[in-house]
């Protein structure tokens, strides 16, 4: 609805506009969400085992906080009006975000999935990024470096 109203607006006023969707953004000094979340479990000296909300097969489409910026940088020099998908188009399972944790975070814990997914979340999300790499958009920070670099901003500014 409001992307809609964006439009008309635009189209009323004659007002360029660009509409990203952006998906699930990491990186250094994000301070919640489920990186935080694990990684505050992970290493908490007085809990012996993690638990992970869902079965671990659920999927985002994460994002570096670096790339969310060239890619508005790429959309902003456009010259026409656009809604955009800013991800990188890629499913990553929340297993996977939690084995890099551990591994990454040298976590000796016991890791428990509770099996529970909350009513109305996607299962999985995979965004569609044509537009985004028709405008030369590509992926500078892959997942194991901009986890490998978030545990490390962690462990030396929270856990310090």
């Amino acid at each position: 609805m409001c992307e809609t109203l964006v439009r008309e607006y635009s189209e009323l006023f004659g007002i360029r506009y660009a509409i990203l969707r952006v998906f699930s953004v990491y990186g250094e000094r994000l301070n919640k969400q489920i990186l935080f979340d694990l990684s505050n479990k992970m290493t908490c000296p007085t809990l012996d085992e993690v638990t992970v909300f869902g079965t671990g097969n659920e999927s985002r489409d994460f994002i570096h906080v670096k790339d969310v910026a060239q890619a508005i940088e790429r959309v902003s020099s456009i010259d026409e009006y656009s809604i955009v998908n800013v991800a990188n188009g890629e499913q990553v399972y929340i297993s996977e975000i939690v084995n890099l944790l551990v591994k990454y975070l040298r976590c000796k814990k016991e890791i428990n999935y509770t099996g529970v997914l909350n009513s109305g979340d996607p299962i999985n999300w995979q965004a569609d990024i044509s537009r985004l790499t028709s405008m030369k958009y590509k992926q500078s920070i892959d997942l194991e470096q901009g986890l490998f670099d978030y545990c490390n901003w962690f462990l030396s500014q929270v856990r310090g």
